[in-house]
């Protein structure tokens, strides 16, 4: 995968991603656009485990935080099941269910991108 084909799977809700932006994620820190709803966010985090192809660990953590935001661990783990793939997730801790909620759906979001892509 590419950072243009990658894109299509870091596009938060009627906010696009340019292949800059992924190569700045892939870097560690992604600064999103301004969303429709005029609040711009930031997305930072550090890669803490990256074992090819198997698994991936990095820190999740948004500027400006939300009052109940910490930084979070992301964990997805990779298993390959005869002509597919399992992707395994765990992120956390969350301070409340609402945060966890808000994540919940945007992990959701993005893999249903990702079946749309590599079914398309």
């Amino acid at each position: 995968m590419t950072p243009t084909s990658i894109a299509p799977l870091l596009e938060a809700s009627g906010v696009a991603r340019s292949e800059d932006e992924v190569v700045e994620l892939i870097r560690g820190v992604l600064a999103a656009p301004e969303p429709p709803d005029g609040d711009a966010f930031e997305l930072t985090g550090t890669f803490r485990e990256v074992d090819v192809p198997s698994r991936l660990a990095f820190t999740f953590e948004w500027e400006p935080a939300d009052p109940d935001d910490e930084e979070t661990v992301a964990q997805l783990a990779l298993e390959m099941i005869d002509d597919s793939t399992r992707v395994h997730l765990r992120q956390g801790p969350f301070k409340t269910e609402a945060r966890c909620a808000l994540h919940r759906d945007g992990w959701t979001e993005s893999f249903d991108k990702l079946a749309e892509l590599v079914t398309a």
